[in-house]
């Protein structure tokens, strides 16, 4: 049994959640909290929160009995507002067996309900351009440890960016340790949005090289530089990745014949607005 643990938290811990689910499925016996706070723990630490919960959900239809470790994985599961209700759900079921929690359990909880108000926050900052309060947030979530949760670090580039405020966009970016794909969008159209037209075409090689999936939203915005730039041959050389990809859509069309008609290549974009059907 305590073999079958280590692997499953190895498994977790090499970001191979198929196998750790695989070895936990599998187990003969899992009458032990060990065994559930394991695979809850990977699946959190995975950020597949829906799949923590129902984990965690299996497991107190059973007589195995949740403790500090269980909770704490669920708890750190519930990433922004959205999870609210869970969130609370696990409240509750800590509560349940006594009121008096335990230290690592209300530091989990309070750490919770401060992501819970502090995504919202950092949108509403960006929305309405207010980026002394943007910086005194994000000032609080680095002193309470939560700017390493992605959800808020994405929504840290997007604050920074609707406030114009490009250096501390790409400060936050590279200080993530986890990247997903809202995060190279994000930090791509700030750059474009911003007039940081270099740093586009940097970043969208750095987010190929780490083999994340470029979609339409990403090539939008390299577009967008390249019309900065001026540059035909940045605009080809995106426009033919675009192809390759087989990336489309209506805005991406229109992207394309607008970066042509800036850099003054009137045949090109000709040629573009034929294969839309477009009447000139």
């Amino acid at each position: 049994m305590y073999a079958a643990n280590s692997l499953v938290v190895m498994y977790a811990k090499c970001r191979d959640i198929i196998g750790a689910r695989t070895l936990f499925d599998r187990m003969n016996e899992r009458n032990d909290v060990v065994s559930w706070n394991s695979i809850i723990s990977a699946y959190s630490i995975d950020r597949q929160c829906v799949e923590a919960f129902k984990l965690f959900s299996d497991m107190q239809k059973t007589v195995v009995g949740a403790n500090t470790c269980t909770f704490v994985a669920a708890l750190q599961a519930c990433e922004n507002s959205s999870f609210k209700k869970p969130g609370m759900e696990i409240h509750a079921a800590i509560l349940k067996p006594s009121p008096v929690l335990d230290a690592y359990v209300a530091n989990a909880l309070v750490a919770m309900y401060v992501r819970f108000k502090l995504h919202p926050c950092f949108a509403a900052s960006g929305r309405l351009g207010y980026l002394l309060n943007g910086k005194e947030i994000h000032a609080y979530a680095m002193k309470n440890g939560l700017d390493s949760n992605l959800k808020i670090g994405n929504t840290h580039i997007d604050m920074y960016s609707k406030c114009c405020c490009v250096a501390y966009v790409g400060l936050v970016f590279y200080k993530m340790l986890n990247k997903d794909l809202i995060s190279w969008t994000t930090v791509i159209a700030a750059c474009a949005q911003n007039n940081c037209h270099i740093e586009v075409l940097k970043l969208l090689r750095e987010a190929q090289v780490e083999g994340m999936e470029v979609d339409a939203m990403m090539i939008g915005s390299t577009l967008l530089a390249c019309s900065g730039l001026k540059c035909l041959s940045h605009a080809k050389e995106v426009h033919g990745y675009a192809l390759k990809r087989g990336l489309s859509g209506l805005m991406l069309q229109n992207m394309i014949v607008d970066v042509y008609g800036s850099v003054g290549i009137l045949i090109m974009r000709l040629e573009c607005l034929s294969r839309k059907n477009v009447k000139i």
